[in-house]
């Protein structure tokens, strides 16, 4: 039995490193689980609850009923708020520096030094915020949920005339199940797949000179995030108990994977 997992192990592997082929690859999607958030991502033999299947579908066979009713989980970045006040705190100072303001050239070159100055601890750092509403159920050895993953970034490059501003947002809504099975007293395996519906703006550029213009620039970009793309992708795990406890797991996740057009990288 062992050099069957071995074996399998073996083609995952082989699999995972012509994947990594692939020159231009979509951004995978993963739950956000607090606990395992905490573990540093290490949940392939520990991760708990109704959705440890997303990191290892074999754990399935762990979990006999598990409901979550709907939730959120809320995730901030190191000094996220500090980026969102520089832009709400400075903001009349925004418009006083645009091409519309009666101010001289002279008294907006001051407010740009200001700017900077302010800005220079954030500069060129992407903070980020996410949030993952989910609800989703266990019984016996399948499992199913919908959660989305919700993420937002930004940041300023101070640059060298004028401080710039950059957002980012991807909403990705998932549809997941999973089912686990026990091959003998020792070894399980599991599969896992997933339909995505992905809301995506592109990196949205804030020229600070041009504040008249912020609305508009937005405007575009959510216009294109509305759009959304489909995408899937299918997860395998196998676990192996080597005695009462301790145990050996291995996943692949996106091991088939597509977004729109483009493939998702496995990871392994």
């Amino acid at each position: 039995m062992k050099a069957n997992l071995y074996t399998i192990i073996r083609v995952v592997v082989l699999v995972a490193l012509a994947s990594g082929v692939q020159a231009q690859q979509a951004r995978p999607v993963m739950f956000n689980d607090i606990r395992n958030a905490a573990m540093g991502g290490a949940g392939v033999v520990s991760a708990r609850g109704t959705f440890s299947f997303t990191y290892n579908p074999a754990l399935l066979v762990r979990e006999k009923f598990r409901l979550s009713i709907p939730s959120v989980q809320l995730e901030l970045g190191d000094n996220f708020t500090e980026i969102v006040r520089y832009f709400t705190d400075n903001s009349e100072d925004f418009k006083n520096i645009g091409n519309d303001s009666p101010l001289s050239q002279n008294e907006k070159d001051e407010i740009l030094n200001e700017l900077r100055k302010k800005a220079a601890g954030l500069d060129n750092i992407w903070y980020k915020a996410k949030a993952t509403p989910n609800i989703g159920v266990v019984i016996g050895n399948l499992a199913f949920g919908i959660y989305s993953d919700v993420q937002f970034a930004a940041k300023v490059d101070v640059g060298v005339l004028v401080p710039k501003g950059r957002i980012y947002a991807v909403n990705d809504l998932v549809f997941c199940a999973g089912y686990g099975f026990q091959l003998n007293e020792r070894l399980s395996f599991g599969v896992g797949g997933k339909f995505i519906r992905r809301f995506e703006s592109p990196v949205i550029k804030l020229q600070i000179e041009e504040a008249d213009n912020m609305g508009n620039t937005l405007d575009e970009g959510i216009s294109e995030m509305e759009q959304g793309r489909n995408g899937f992708g299918l997860d395998v795990g196998a676990l192996y108990q080597l005695n009462e406890k301790l145990s050996v797991g291995v996943t692949a996740r996106d091991l088939v994977g597509k977004i729109d057009s483009l493939s998702v990288p496995m990871n392994l």
